[in-house]
């Protein structure tokens, strides 16, 4: 084999796979989630508290969602609520616990985040809203959320 013959086969060779990392990079786009309630700036209870929100999840994509509060990790697992099933995070809901933690007097951060997989390549996307913890408004048992 010639030298011009082997340096195009190393050059062959050692392109292939980016034209096929490109093409796939383009087929994966970032997922989308939203935090539909509480609405940013709610005040809200300092008891327990749902938390509900949208993605571009379906039941065929293989996505999680998780919600963290004040930065408090690990991120918490959400449930998923879409027509599709338990594999559907289209509509989702995560309600904090003190299990977890609690949502302190004054603002708060709410952050979810969605983390989608597909061959090996993970694409994410996040959504924050902040709230006021609010004393006044604590009921037992209430989850509602004040405007």
């Amino acid at each position: 084999m010639s030298r011009l013959t082997s340096l195009i086969i190393i050059i062959v060779v050692g392109l292939v796979p980016f034209p096929f990392l490109s093409v796939y990079a383009q087929a994966m786009k970032d997922p989308d989630i939203d935090i539909t309630s509480p609405d940013n700036y709610d005040r809200v209870p300092m008891g327990d508290l749902s938390v509900y929100g949208t993605s571009s999840d379906n039941a065929a994509s293989f996505c999680e969602v998780g919600v963290i509060i004040n930065e408090h990790t690990p991120y918490q697992n959400a449930t998923a609520l879409g027509e599709g099933g338990q594999d559907d995070y289209s509509d989702w809901r995560y309600t904090i616990t003190p299990s977890y933690t609690n949502i302190e007097e004054g603002l708060n951060e709410i952050a979810s985040r969605i983390v989608c997989y597909e061959n090996g390549v993970n694409a994410s996307s996040w959504s924050t809203v902040n709230v006021t913890g609010d004393p006044s408004l604590h009921q037992p048992g209430s989850n509602l959320t004040q405007g």
